[in-house]
């Protein structure tokens, strides 16, 4: 006990430590000071040094961390973007040739299958007189019935959804027509009339075919390409977007297959032709 009290009255005893001047002992300066206050000062001292030290080294191993881990997840990340791309670019460039085959009109013959050509039959081989009267009866309603509903595989009602902008405002001469492969209106209006964008989308094809000229197609919503055909000008590329009534070309007479400046017209849905007065007024 007596040990204790006098390691804590050594520990709390005042101290004075006088600084004098070496030549004439002049008092300078004077400090009082127990061993208690000198660990109580190096103790906070060293707290706030230990504090801040710990936090930084903390901040520097998460940032490390992070660091080296995030280049292996940003690579995998960009390699399933660029997988993704990759298909959506095939598809586009398919989609697109046969866009441009089904404009130009150069199809391979090499696409039909010898299975497809070991069907096809001489009409002059048929004898029409065998065949049963009620049996010939229907086939001409099929082929009736099928040449109205060619082109249009789905519901008008889901068009009838898409805000339509007149591209271009007119007389209409030649209507749609899927029997006679006129998948289109033919629109004459005023020359160098302004055509415009029947709706929202990306200008897909801009470019010149020997049939139709100048010709235009833009992807709308809901897989819906309409296509401007015979103008003088194109004013879009491709890649542009466009809203509707955005100007898109210039009416015109390009092409073989045209008789005067018009506008050939069509639309399109999920690859089959629509009549385009269904759903435009021009």
């Amino acid at each position: 006990m007596n040990n204790k009290k006098t390691f804590w009255q050594w520990f709390t005893h005042h101290y004075l430590v006088v600084f004098r001047d070496e030549e004439n002992f002049e008092k300078l300066r004077t400090i009082r000071f127990t061993f208690a206050k000198i660990v109580v000062i190096l103790a906070a001292f060293a707290f706030l040094i230990f504090i801040p030290s710990f936090f930084l080294a903390k901040t520097i191993a998460n940032y490390q961390i992070s660091t080296s881990e995030n280049p292996q997840a940003r690579l995998f990340k960009l390699m399933e973007k660029s997988d993704s791309l990759e298909s959506i670019v095939e598809g586009q460039h398919s989609y697109y040739e046969n866009i441009r085959q089904i404009l130009g009109g150069d199809i391979p013959q090499d696409e039909i299958s010898e299975d497809s050509a070991s069907v096809i039959v001489n009409s002059d081989d048929l004898d029409l007189e065998q065949i049963d009267s009620i049996d010939l009866a229907f086939r001409k309603q099929f082929e009736k019935e099928d040449s109205k509903t060619n082109g249009l595989r789905t519901s008008k009602s889901e068009l009838q959804q898409v805000l339509f902008f007149s591209p271009i405002s007119g007389i209409v001469t030649n209507k749609y027509n899927s029997a006679s492969s006129h998948f289109g209106v033919d629109v004459v209006a005023p020359k160098n009339e302004v055509i415009k964008a029947a709706a929202d989308g990306t200008v897909i094809l801009s470019s010149w075919t020997q049939d139709s000229g100048n010709t235009l197609a833009i992807q709308h919503k809901h897989q819906l390409v309409s296509f401007y055909k015979h103008n003088s000008v194109l004013l879009k590329k491709v890649g542009e977007t466009v809203k509707a009534g955005d100007p898109v070309a210039v009416i015109g007479n390009s092409g073989e297959l045209t008789d005067g400046p018009h506008l050939h017209f069509e639309l399109w849905y999920e690859g089959n032709p629509v009549n385009p007065q269904d759903f435009i007024s021009f």
